[in-house]
């Protein structure tokens, strides 16, 4: 298992999705966010589940799809980084 490591933006997604859906349900909120973090720790078990993102020609940034969000992440050498939980119909920026 490999320490995982989140990014300031990555916190601020996970917090702008917590706000938005908590609009509507605060239950489905935080299961949203639980949902979000437990593919974090899949991550840090098996850092090559992901596929590299088409945005990048980068074999050390992957993401995985859960749900309505690409989870996004750098692999290090003694961590992964994550870089962002992004919203699939939005443009990244990378």
């Amino acid at each position: 298992m490999v320490t995982i490591e989140f990014s300031k933006q990555s916190l601020n997604d996970l917090e702008a999705i917590f706000d938005f859906i908590s609009k509507d349900s605060l239950k489905y909120a935080k299961y949203q966010i639980d949902v979000l973090i437990n593919q974090t720790e899949l991550i840090s078990e098996f850092p090559l589940i992901g596929h590299k993102i088409p945005e990048k020609n980068d074999e050390s940034i992957r993401e995985i799809v859960k749900g309505n969000f690409r989870i996004i992440y750098k692999i290090h050498h003694s961590k992964i980084s994550i870089l962002t939980f992004h919203h699939v119909k939005k443009q990244l920026n990378i």
